[in-house]
């Protein structure tokens, strides 16, 4: 299942994962696979269109289980990508409070990730609050700065589109600019 997914094969991945998962019913990890290769299809062309949302849908599900299974991912390979995946399908499909409560989730378990904050502020941004989306982009900010990778984050800010919006608030552009 993960050759399948890293080759891209989301089809035969989702197969072998859900064979894995009837075969041990009592491990969270091929659950957790499993979400993300549906999260993978559903996000394969970018944002889901109807056929990704039903993928987001399934993701969330094999994702639920897995931390139903076991509630702080402690048999999971990487509890950050359950929590980070369950994030962005609950926001493709306009869940955006149960989002923002993973994101914080996906942060605990990668303490010094800059990512959940940035993209807490950005769903903090396109719900208008933007002084949470600032305070979520100072995380980010000085996560990155202590990983020594706010220069990456920076550029990822100013030119990828899926994040360039939240510096139309001015407070967002000072603290990234300075």
């Amino acid at each position: 299942g993960i050759q399948s997914l890293r080759r891209k094969g989301y089809d035969s991945a989702i197969s072998a994962f859900q064979k894995a998962a009837a075969t041990d019913s009592d491990w969270a990890e091929p659950q957790a696979q499993l979400g993300h290769a549906y999260y993978y299809r559903a996000f394969s062309q970018g944002l889901p269109d109807r056929k990704g949302l039903e993928n987001a849908g399934q993701a969330i599900e094999a994702y639920e289980t897995a931390i139903a299974m076991d509630p702080r991912l402690s048999t999971v390979k990487d509890p950050y990508l359950v929590r980070h995946g369950l994030a962005m399908c609950y926001e493709a499909l306009g869940r955006r409070s149960q989002a923002l409560s993973e994101l914080k989730k996906a942060a605990a378990a990668s303490p010094g990730n800059p990512m959940p904050g940035l993209y807490a502020a950005r769903l903090r941004y396109w719900m208008g609050d933007l002084p949470r989306s600032a305070e979520n982009l100072h995380l980010s900010i000085r996560r990155a700065r202590k990983a020594r990778a706010y220069p990456a984050l920076a550029r990822l800010v100013r030119n990828g589109s899926e994040f360039t919006p939240i510096l139309d608030s001015p407070t967002n552009r000072v603290l990234l600019e300075t």
